[in-house]
């Protein structure tokens, strides 16, 4: 048995629609009309913190209440409250202790069911005799004392004082065949213990017991109803506590299963109907009455709670805002102390934050405890929560009498049984406290799933981390100045007075769509310095590059919800048709230094997709939350490590147009190329694919003597020379690889031909003979020359 993780509606509204039909039954029928869950009733924010904090504190008087039934007396009460207001730790322990000691062995003769029958007849008389055999065996068994003794208590911290609140001691007698201890000779297990601390600080009076759990609305991680300091260290508490009890009847189970006794089979099964049978007075429901009220106090009187602020804060300035809280009040009807409880209202001056935190108080109507003004609240009253408990109390006790009465049961005085009505009474008090926790552990998540369904029906539609951007980047358009709102990271790669050369952008997988990044621009003059802005990368061990121009600076800012993966991103660069430029991927090292990792050409419509795997670094505050504990040695590397990571991490990206460079080495005057698509094609032609120099085929003023050097034409002509040379040559030199080609392929072929010829031992060396591939005769007679010696060569 767990708490479920996630919350399930459907199962959720059929557990309150029964609790709330017994509810309804002990009612009276005008208010158990009134009551509805939550989300059925017209209500405002603060009535679900209002909601969690009625259901926290109305769990831990449930839970006192329990206790009661267990043992926890006024007297003992009283004590525990001393401990827990001199700040010292409550912890709630269930303690186990066996013994099992060796008593005697038994020796018994057992006699065989299967006989053996002989007839025998006198054949002086004539008579018949039958003679009855029969095989006896002795059995030696062996018999232990098996003791068990269990105590719950409420101890002090560090042990020094305890208060029990039941204990047992009971024993039997176990058989073995085998003289081997069936259990130990004496185990003491290690106790099971819960810190109950938070249930006993909540108590803000003593008597009766009053519960004062309230969310601080003013701090500022407070969010929600649920996602707060105090609602997450109350559900917390109610986690253990659920923990605690499923132990502990776990130990009980393994404790009674010794049992042989028939009663012992329904331990699991009697137990969990008699908790189930138990009413559960938290409830996530709100009167509707109560909440028309509030709804309509609170529309009606913003200007006087305004007002009332406002003369207050001027009068003083040690008068803290008031809030409401609910606090639970715990008390007997029957005989005084810990038991049923009654709700009031009361107001703390240090309690909770209600809209006035972050806005104004509402609504205010009703006196309070010290004088203060209770705004209006959508909770059920003190009355209708009291008969709420009552009813608790009273099923609890109903519950409890019903396992006494169930026939051969044993009494609890029964010390010859290990497994008696306190057993079976034990167990369902800890299911009932497990279903207390887990009734409060689904009122708060329902809280949350009010929040998180109301949003969603006012939207219209699940949001996701691509609804956001899209939000974001409206919010953009409307808040911030055009030269400061985050624009897409698309850029088009092109010279002023030119065409487009390409697109590259950083684009999120699943909408294919650019991120949108703060951006800032920087402008370097060509000729700068590295003072100036100019940065350079290396091309080789002994070759760099300086590089001016645009140089934009960005900043992403990415969010996801919940457990969603950080965002993938991919880089995308596409070039024009009979356009080129080089593309350099990798990361800043310095103020004038790009350290380059990955480098393409794009050219005629290439398209190149890029995945971009973001790693996360610990924010500063975190990282060194984690190495503060570390060694003085570990601490430096760590930080040594980190300033690596760090320096390594402002990705950077490099985009150069070849063709202004192109026209640079060639000699050329800019712009040169802009309209020699062909002569351009063929010049990254043999540049990139033939790897020809630059120099062989630029323009030299001392080789191009007749092209005068303001002679732009007569340059790209003297360059087109030099290419179109450069591919005669090239042209000659496919011609004679290819003739070369051919030729081996000839001459491979005969050697393999005449090899088969000589194997087969017919025809004659220089015999004219065809074959498929070649269908012209060709004699290779003149093709072998005697050799002095009288062997022959290939020639």
């Amino acid at each position: 048995m767990s708490l479920p993780s996630l919350f399930d509606e459907a199962r959720f509204r059929a557990h309150v629609d029964e609790a709330l039909g017994i509810a309804r039954r002990a009612l009276r029928a005008s208010v158990g009309e009134r009551l509805a869950v939550a989300a059925a009733v017209d209500h405002r924010y603060d009535d679900k913190y209002a909601l969690v904090e009625a259901a926290a504190n109305v769990a831990l008087a449930s839970q006192l209440t329990a206790l009661a039934e267990l043992g926890l007396t006024d007297s003992k009460l009283t004590q525990v409250r001393s401990w827990s207001a001199a700040r010292r730790a409550v912890v709630l322990s269930f303690g186990v202790e066996e013994t099992c000691q060796f008593v005697r062995e038994v020796k018994r003769e057992v006699e065989s069911a299967h006989k053996h029958v002989s007839s025998k007849k006198n054949v002086v008389t004539g008579r018949s005799t039958t003679t009855t055999h029969s095989v006896v065996r002795t059995e030696i068994t062996y018999e232990w004392r098996y003791e068990y003794r269990y105590q719950l208590r409420v101890v002090c911290g560090g042990g020094s004082s305890s208060v029990t609140l039941r204990e047992r001691s009971a024993h039997t007698t176990l058989t073995t065949s085998a003289k081997r201890n069936p259990r130990s000779d004496k185990h003491v297990a290690v106790p099971i213990e819960v810190d109950v601390s938070h249930l006993f600080e909540q108590i803000v009076d003593e008597q009766p017991p009053v519960f004062g759990f309230t969310i601080d609305r003013r701090d500022a991680k407070c969010h929600t109803p649920r996602r707060n300091a105090n609602t997450s260290a109350t559900h917390r508490y109610h986690i253990d506590v659920f923990k605690f009890c499923e132990r502990a009847a776990n130990q009980i189970h393994q404790l009674a299963s010794i049992d042989t006794h028939e009663h012992t089979r329904d331990l699991t099964s009697a137990t969990t109907s008699a908790a189930v049978s138990v009413a559960l007075p938290v409830l996530p429901v709100f009167d509707r009455s109560n909440a028309a009220a509030a709804v309509a106090a609170t529309a009606a009187a913003p200007a006087a709670a305004a007002a009332t602020m406002t003369t207050t804060a001027a009068t003083t300035t040690t008068t803290t805002t008031t809030a409401a809280t609910t606090s639970v009040v715990a008390a007997d009807g029957d005989s005084g102390g810990v038991g049923t409880a009654i709700v009031a209202a009361a107001v703390r001056g240090a309690g909770g934050r209600s809209s006035s935190g972050r806005g104004s108080a509402k609504g205010h109507h009703k006196k309070g405890a010290g004088g203060g003004v209770l705004p209006p609240c959508a909770l059920p009253d003190a009355d209708t929560i009291g008969v709420l408990l009552r009813e608790q109390r009273h099923s609890l006790r109903e519950a409890l009498q019903k396992l006494g009465a169930r026939s051969h049961m044993p009494r609890a005085d029964n010390v010859q049984r290990l497994a008696t009505v306190s057993e079976f009474q034990l167990v369902t008090v800890l299911r009932h406290v497990q279903r207390i926790a887990s009734a409060f552990h689904e009122a708060v998540q329902y809280a949350e799933h009010m929040l998180y369904k109301q949003l969603q029906d006012a939207i219209g539609k699940l949001l996701t981390s691509a609804d956001f951007d899209d939000y974001m980047r409206f919010h953009s358009r409307r808040v911030l100045a055009p030269a400061y709102a985050p624009r897409p990271c698309a850029y088009a790669l092109r010279r002023d007075g030119h065409c487009t050369e390409g697109v590259v952008s950083i684009e999120k997988l699943l909408t294919n769509q650019p991120v949108l990044t703060l951006v800032r621009e920087r402008r370097v003059q060509a000729g700068a310095t590295a003072d100036e802005g100019a940065m350079t990368f290396a091309l080789g061990t002994s070759t760099s590059a300086t590089f001016t121009g645009k140089h934009y600076i960005h900043a992403l800012l990415t969010q996801r919800f919940g457990s969603d993966r950080a965002p993938k991103l991919r880089l995308h660069a596409r070039a024009r048709h009979y356009s080129s430029f080089a593309l350099l991927i990798g990361t800043i090292q310095s103020a004038s230094s790009f350290a380059p990792t990955f480098g393409v050409v794009l050219r005629n419509r290439d398209e190149l997709q890029l995945p971009l795997w973001l790693d996360m670094l610990p924010p500063p505050k975190e990282f060194k939350a984690k190495v503060k504990s570390l060694s003085p040695e570990q601490q430096r590397f760590a930080n040594a490590y980190r300033s690596m990571q760090l320096s390594g991490t402002l990705f950077a990206v490099l985009l150069v147009e070849l063709k202004p460079q192109l026209e640079t080495v060639l000699g050329l005057p800019v712009d040169a190329l802009a309209k020699e698509l062909e002569l351009s094609e063929q010049l990254f032609e043999l540049l990139s694919a033939y790897r020809v120099p630059s120099d062989v085929l630029a323009y030299d003023a001392a080789v191009d003597i007749d092209v005068k050097p303001t002679d732009t034409a007569g340059k790209i002509e003297a360059v087109r020379q030099h290419a179109a040379a450069v591919e005669a040559m090239l042209e000659r030199e496919r011609r004679r690889v290819v003739k070369e080609h051919e030729q081996k392929e000839k001459l491979t072929a005969a050697e393999h031909k005449f090899r088969n010829l000589a194997t087969s031992g017919g025809g004659s060396a220089g015999e004219k003979y065809y074959d498929d591939e070649n269908e012209d005769g060709c004699d290779y007679s003149d093709d072998y020359d005697d050799d002095d010696d009288g062997s022959e060569s290939l020639s």
